[in-house]
């Protein structure tokens, strides 16, 4: 330690310390003299120091020093204190312990914590128990400490008895619960046993208690009158309109609004995090994780509003209400386990989740169902197929409204919730809405009635409103979605944008002839938004094919590596066309998972993408298809022309009309393929929203592959000005790296790093690094995203890993600690 250092540290009226999340200062200091403690290792900013003295010196460890200073918790409250602070000779002294108030008492009583941590008989929570006694002076001291345990001790044997009679009558209660539960499902069974009987008329008789536990009339002002300024943007294919939202974003960040002033709401997580990325590429001093609370999916933002915590109705719950509930395993992200969510269906819940996205009653949406959407509600009555595809009989409502009623009254006595209830009970907590001063919308033609009434409530406490969508490709009505609110939407000023960045000219003169889709969509919806907008530039003409299925299965064959996005109507005709991919030994993405499953070792992703038309909006590829399957296919895009107008506007080159009914094939040049890239993905890569896919270098290539994709470091050549940037970077690393150090004993992992991407190994949520070596190192424990961002810094520079118990686990499958090879 240079004296010039010491100097500096006992002159300073503001420096930064590090907290250590495991060691006394945060695990028994802070808890007990506070009443908080921090959940990770934490820099922390102390200021108006002054009083700094040497307190030790000559410690083995370094040079201790006591101070008096300011600091302030997570959530920005000031506190002043006393500090015991190490330095030695890292880049932040370490904070040892702090107080308030008499130094000699206090640091017999830090010993005295210390040592009762050690046995297991104190924990944080238990001293942030103790905190009130603290502040009133009766356990700031041992003395004082053990006689308030002794007493806390004493009376939580006299409440022994009051305990066990309390939890004797929760016992009763719960059996009452039981009990209660037990009749509803009994209920259920005898209403599923006559619908499967011969003559249910005595069923259809029943008389549910109420209409509908969903009535909105009079509780909310119809949408669209507020006072904020709104911008709408109409975003048509290609043009943009995430890239347009994300610019808004940085101009007013440029102007000094700051990201947590900004809402920005969308469907996914994914394309929230895309956003955040993108902002912090252009602004680097932010943080991903702690400057953009109000980048949320709008069901994240409405539960944060709630006052408890409520728990959402599970698999488990669902089976013991009714065993005909189906489950749907959806990866949200390409080749990501850690994506995979589990989507409960029922005919009869989803038509009543339907009803309270529009806020209408269950029976207001019986009588006004979309053709088609009556289908699976008479086939769970029990109907014969053929006679499924008609409306709804009114004298079949009354069951399918008492089965309802009998799931609301199930959720509510086991005490959960499903999705669509974290948006209606958001909207009764109008003080703990968030206020942000600009709010951005993604894909609002996508919005329920229900969301808007919700995202309202955000509008008007904000100065400007950004809403930016798409009337053209709103194929979520039968889930509920309004783009006509969109469309009807008042404005002070409107964006429309018209240069399409995808849409080669012959596909965007095929969408815009006489008998093309946008003629089908005038005739469709009178009320559309009309909308002119243009072919992409300096693009290559493009091509649109009519072919039979077989010659598609031999284009693909013949040109596996080109860019494929394949999409259908139904999830059987897409699943259909899987089996034929995989006769064949064409390794494929069916809905985000690579098929055949078998081929996990395999380090290159498939090229060719399987997807609904839901599941691939959004996207785009080099070649797409719609393959045109039976009847029912034909039938849905029929009865909403959107849907091929989706999938026929995610070419960016050839799209082909795919179906067993075109017999007479059409010919094409096959050296139009010659011109399409091979597309060449490593498995851990995620493909951007866009379409777009950025190649990792092999190991050739001796560039960094960081996180703004501009610059090209010398990986083998680091020159000072890089070296700065290590610097900066160790400095990261000593928050997400934890004592014992064991770098030197693993150098033998030295390999550079290409990726870093979130896992799942078990059950825990983890990150991944994948290294040129071919090892992926995970880790499990301590703070995950924050882990994940120091370590993304690192792309490309050669590093290695210790690892935590290495009795037990394998260096070059887990990871605990990362060190940088300079």
């Amino acid at each position: 330690m240079s004296a010039q250092y010491k100097q500096k540290i006992l002159v300073d009226s503001e420096i930064k310390v590090y907290l250590k999340q495991n060691e006394h200062a945060n695990q028994d200091s802070l808890p007990l003299r506070f009443g908080f403690f921090f959940s990770e290792n934490k820099v922390l900013k102390l200021f108006d120091c002054k009083d700094q003295r040497i307190e030790v010196s000559d410690d083995e460890d370094g040079v201790k020093y006591r101070l008096n200073a300011s600091f302030k918790d997570a959530d920005e409250k000031e506190y002043s204190a006393t500090f015991i602070i190490l330095d030695n000779g890292r880049n932040y002294p370490i904070v040892k312990t702090l107080w308030i108030n008499d130094f000699f008492s206090e640091s017999v009583l830090s010993e005295h914590l210390k040592s009762l941590r050690k046995k297991n008989e104190i924990n944080p929570e238990f001293l942030i128990s103790m905190h009130p006694h603290y502040i009133s002076g009766d356990a700031n001291t041992v003395e004082g400490f053990i006689s308030v345990l002794a007493n806390l001790n004493q009376q939580k044997d006299k409440d022994i008895h009051s305990i066990k009679k309390e939890n004797k009558e929760i016992l009763n209660d719960n059996k009452d619960l039981k009990n209660k539960v037990k009749l509803l499902v009994n209920e259920i069974s005898e209403i599923k046993d006559k619908l499967y009987q011969k003559n249910n008329e005595e069923i259809r008789t029943i008389q549910p208690k109420t209409d509908s536990v969903y009535e909105y009339k009079d509780r909310f002002p119809e949408i669209g009158n507020i006072d904020t300024k709104v911008t709408k943007i109409y975003g048509p294919p290609g043009t943009g309109k995430t890239t347009t939202l994300i610019n808004l974003v940085k101009e007013n960040i440029k102007n000094g609004i700051k990201p947590n002033e900004i809402g920005f709401f969308s469907f996914t997580n994914f394309s929230i995090n895309v956003a955040k990325k993108r902002i912090v590429e252009a602004f680097p001093h932010y943080d991903l994780d702690r400057d953009f609370s109000g980048f949320r999916t709008l069901h994240s933002i409405a539960y944060q509003t709630l006052k408890t915590n409520l728990n959402i109705l599970d698999k488990e719950q669902a089976l013991s209400f009714d065993d005909e509930f189906k489950f749907e395993e959806v990866y949200l992200q390409e080749d990501d386990i850690s994506s995979l969510v589990v989507r409960c269906k029922h005919d009869v819940i989803d038509a009543a989740a339907v009803a309270r996205a529009k806020m209408i009653s269950l029976r207001h949406h019986l009588e006004n169902l979309l053709p088609g959407d009556s289908y699976f509600l008479n086939k769970w009555l029990n109907y014969p197929s053929k006679n499924c595809d008609r409306p709804v009989y009114k004298k079949d409502f009354e069951i399918i409204i008492r089965y309802n009623e009998l799931y609301e009254e199930y959720k509510k006595a086991i005490g959960v919730i499903d999705y669509t209830a974290i948006i209606e009970k958001a909207l009764d907590e109008d003080k703990s809405i968030p206020k942000f001063k600009i709010i951005f919308v993604d894909e609002a033609q996508d919005f329920s009635k229900l969301q808007w009434t919700f995202v309202e409530k955000l509008f008007c406490k904000a100065q400007h409103v950004y809403i930016a969508g798409d009337d053209d490709q709103a194929i979520n009505e039968s889930t509920g979605a309004s783009a006509q609110i969109f469309v009807d939407y008042k404005f002070d000023e409107e964006i429309l944008l018209n240069q399409s960045y995808r849409i080669p000219p012959k596909i965007h003169e095929s969408l815009f002839q006489e008998n093309g889709i946008l003629s089908t969509l005038n005739k469709f919806n009178p009320f559309r938004k009309e909308k002119k907008w243009n072919a992409k530039k300096d693009a290559a003409e493009g091509m649109v094919f009519r072919i039979h299925t077989n010659q598609l299965l031999d284009l693909i064959v013949k040109y596996p590596k080109k860019e494929w996005l394949i999409m259908s109507a139904r999830n059987i005709t897409i699943k259909n066309f899987s089996s034929l991919l995989i006769s064949k030994g064409v390794s494929h993405f069916l809905s985000n998972k690579i098929m055949p499953n078998n081929n996990y070792g395999n380090d290159r992703k498939p090229s060719i993408n399987l997807a609904t038309i839901w599941g691939a909006k959004g996207g785009e590829a080099d070649c797409t298809v719609l393959i045109r399957g039976d009847f029912p296919d034909e039938q849905m895009m029929d009865r909403d022309p959107r849907l091929k107008y989706v999938a026929q506007t995610r070419a960016k080159f050839l799209h082909f009309e795919v179906s067993n009914k075109f017999h007479f094939a059409e010919t094409i040049d096959f050296s139009v393929f010659n011109t399409l890239k091979d597309i060449n993905i490593l498995r851990n890569q995620v493909k951007q929203p866009n379409g777009l896919v950025e190649t990792i270098p092999n190991s050739t290539e001796l560039k960094t592959y960081n996180n703004n994709k501009t610059s090209e470091i010398e990986v083998e050549n680091i020159d000072s000005n890089q070296r700065d940037g290590i610097s900066e970077i160790q400095k990261s690393l000593e928050i997400i790296n934890e004592p014992p150090f064991n770098g030197e004993s693993y150098k033998h992992n030295l390999s550079k790093l290409l990726d870093v991407i979130y896992c799942k190994r078990g059950r825990y949520d983890g990150v991944e690094l994948i290294m040129e070596d071919g090892t992926r190192r995970a880790k499990i424990f301590g703070n995950i995203s924050k882990t994940y961002e120091v370590a993304s810094k690192l792309k490309g520079y050669k590093i290695y890993t210790d690892v935590a118990n290495p009795s037990k686990n394998s260096d070059k499958e887990w990871f605990k600690n990362i060190y940088i090879f300079e």
